[in-house]
């Protein structure tokens, strides 16, 4: 597989920590995944992400704003991807990359593309937390697949995360 890769490609040498959550999220987990983002700034936790649904751009953001190394990986080639401006200075600084196993043809995402640039953030993790998954979400499956394949995953353990809970995720322990 052929990476398109601008800034840093060597990021993808160090280990990492996946985020995701699904587009629709429970509003009493995103306090509590604003406290873990937080966590992850101040230990500087280098993290990988598609950072595309709102809580995963939350964490973006929060992450911007510390020294640690990020990963973004859109669902789409990078051919003609423009850089925001808040993503500029770190990226200058060697400690944010954009990552795409998309062919530069791919110009648009979709729920397809989505799941699979999921599954390749994961692969490329060594953990991997997952703050909510949608009842029948590609993200429920992937969790499912991740549980099974030997990879730690995470979440908040709460009624709104059962189904992750009943498919193996385990609790996330600051």
């Amino acid at each position: 597989m052929s990476l398109a890769t601008l800034g840093d490609r060597s990021l993808l040498d160090r280990p990492k920590l996946a985020v995701f959550c699904s587009s629709r999220c429970p509003g009493s987990l995103i306090l509590e995944a604003y406290d873990i983002f937080q966590g992850f700034r101040e230990r500087r936790q280098p993290v990988i992400s598609g950072f595309h649904s709102p809580v995963e751009k939350h964490c973006l953001t929060v992450l911007l704003r510390s020294e640690c190394s990020l990963v973004v990986c859109p669902a789409r080639g990078l051919k003609t991807f423009r850089v925001p401006v808040a993503w500029q200075k770190p990226m200058s600084d060697g400690r944010l990359a954009v990552v795409s196993p998309f062919p530069e043809s791919v110009r648009r995402n979709n729920r397809e593309l989505a799941a699979k640039r999921n599954e390749f953030v994961a692969g490329l993790a060594q953990k991997v937390v997952i703050v909510h998954a949608a009842t029948g979400s590609k993200l429920l499956d992937l969790a499912g697949k991740l549980v099974s394949s030997g990879k730690p995953v995470f979440t908040i353990a709460c009624d709104d995360n059962r189904l992750l809970l009943a498919v193996g995720v385990k609790e996330f322990v600051p």
